[in-house]
């Protein structure tokens, strides 16, 4: 919040009169002159006064004491209406009056549900599509189901035009049934809609999350009122239930989001400690895309072309090209997370005012005896948490979910042209007992993809896209036997029950932790003996 609010201060951190270019900072990019320069214009760190105030504001009972006329939350829903503008906003940018605007949004509380941790150098649109489909997923999942409940009903009343032919072999019997693609562009469309419509959805604003965003909760317009709040951060930290780390690869080059890390863990140390990689939800929101484009392809090609699985897979593998890129370069930004938080240096960490670094590192002393020990607990316990907390949200089953919608909604297009065309009850029943099956086996393949996608993350050889393209025709290789299996098994009626059986109580079981960490030591162990069957070889 700090950095943030230091780097717009008319006064303190003025374009004119700082060595920082605000500007720059604004749009990404890198700071100019050393990152510890001292503003003109900020409290000189040997000012008079100034070493005592640190070190009495450096104890736990001053830093985390707050005015209770400071504490103020916007909802998260609030920032995330109209296309989240509140999030793109540049204060330094804006008169009087509209900071004056800005700051009015808030609302005066006791406490926060959440407190956002950002930099402002990462794009607002990157932190809003990450806080929109995490908060507001469900929303996107219900209006899909409210979408194609209907439109079954109206393939079976027969009230749909279908101007194509779906040519398919189910129990020997070869259909060629009239069909045209509803379910699946609506649903998504239906979806997209209610994904960014959600903010603004009375049930959503009812359950308000008190959201501490410093932009809009600290009066940008005062500068008096503006150092308050950056002085008042370590106590606004304390009055919060969560600490949401909305974390890019600048992250950790931030004084004061290391600072707002240390401080939340002194005043909450059994407080939620959220890390939310920016690259998550835009990973999937380009799979959920990518999906969409391969169940359109696919059905626009049915009128032309006979159904073919190796059709299928082809256009799937063209399709997800852009999905794989998006989610090795994802993968290589947790490395480098994971490589920032293992090499931590606090004297290379950058700040734009020499006085608030010297406010933050004076209080960093206080909390943890030294600067030395501090790094220590960055590089140890932090980056366990962060880790642990990273692992769990890589790959959210509902993602998943949702990622799969659009092909899920072309297989019920088939299985409203069966119910339409008046096929026989065992075969529509079937046709839907296989969509179903496959849709939880695609869920195993999401968390494959993403799996080599990691696994193949950094690039081998300079045409990184063929390196892409590997990753996808080696997971598209990898799916031919569990779909295979799965249609073969639904030819007959005991198979098909079989298989589903089988593969919901599979889905059932990876869910569990104990045949997680069951499947975590089998890969470790596999991976030491390998290693040792290297080293003996060698």
């Amino acid at each position: 919040m700090g950095q943030q609010m230091c780097q717009q201060e008319s006064v303190c951190c003025s374009a004119e009169t700082c060595k920082v270019d605000i500007d720059k900072l604004a749009d990404g990019a890198p700071m100019e002159g050393p990152a510890d320069a001292e503003c003109p214009q900020c409290p000189p760190s040997d000012a008079s006064g100034s070493a005592s105030y640190l070190e009495e504001g450096a104890q736990l009972g001053g830093l985390f004491s707050v005015d209770a006329e400071t504490v103020r939350f916007v909802s998260l829903a609030s920032t995330l209406q109209s296309g989240g503008w509140m999030w793109r906003v540049r204060p330094e940018k804006m008169n009087h009056t509209e900071l004056l605007s800005l700051w009015a949004r808030s609302t005066q509380t006791d406490a926060f549900d959440v407190f956002v941790s950002h930099t402002w150098s990462t794009p607002g649109h990157c932190k809003y599509l990450s806080l929109l489909l995490s908060s507001c997923w469900h929303y996107a999942l219900a209006a899909w189901l409210a979408t194609a409940v209907p439109l079954l009903f109206l393939y079976w009343n027969r009230a749909l035009p279908l101007v194509a032919i779906y040519p398919t072999t189910f129990d020997s019997f070869e259909l060629r049934v009239p069909y045209w693609p509803w379910i699946q562009p609506a649903t998504f469309l239906a979806a997209a809609a209610a994904l960014f419509l959600a903010p603004h959805c009375i049930l959503h604003r009812f359950f308000t999350t008190r959201c501490f965003y410093d932009v809009v909760c600290v009066n940008q317009a005062d500068p008096w009122e503006q150092r308050q709040g950056i002085n008042s951060i370590a106590g606004l930290l304390a009055a919060s239930k969560q600490l949401r780390i909305l974390w890019s690869p600048s992250y950790l080059s931030r004084l004061w989001c290391v600072f707002e890390i240390a401080a939340y863990r002194k005043a909450n140390p059994h407080g939620e400690l959220r890390f939310q990689p920016l690259f998550v939800e835009r990973d999937i929101l380009v799979l959920w895309t990518c999906g969409f484009l391969a169940a359109v392809l696919f059905s626009a090609m049915l009128s032309s072309f006979t159904y073919s699985s190796v059709l299928l897979g082809a256009i799937l593998c063209l399709v997800f090209l852009p999905g794989a890129h998006f989610v090795r370069r994802g993968y290589r930004e947790q490395d480098l997370l994971l490589r920032n938080l293992a090499e931590f240096d606090l004297s290379a960490v950058s700040c734009a005012c020499d006085f608030d670094r010297q406010f933050i590192l004076s209080a960093v002393r206080s909390w943890y005896g030294s600067t030395d020990a501090f790094v220590e607990y960055v590089r140890g316990p932090i980056r366990e948490e962060l880790v642990e907390t990273m692992q769990q949200s890589r790959v959210p089953f509902q993602y998943c979910i949702l990622a799969l919608s659009p092909i899920f909604g072309f297989q019920l297009d088939v299985f409203g042209a069966l119910i339409n065309a008046r096929a026989p009850q065992n075969i529509a029943i079937k046709f839907l007992g296989q969509s179903i099956t496959i849709l939880a086996v695609a869920v195993w393949g999401v968390r494959l993809f993403f799996w080599l996608s990691q696994k193949m993350a950094q690039p081998i050889f300079k045409l990184d896209f063929l390196q892409t393209a590997l990753v996808v025709l080696i997971w598209a290789v990898m799916q031919v036997i569990p779909f295979w299996s799965v249609l073969r098994a639904f030819q007959t009626d005991e198979g098909g029950v079989a298989a589903a059986a089988v593969v919901f109580t599979l889905l059932a079981a990876s869910r569990l932790p104990a045949c997680k960490t069951m499947l975590s030591k089998v890969i470790r162990i596999s991976g030491a003996q390998g290693k040792m069957r290297t080293s003996s070889s060698g």
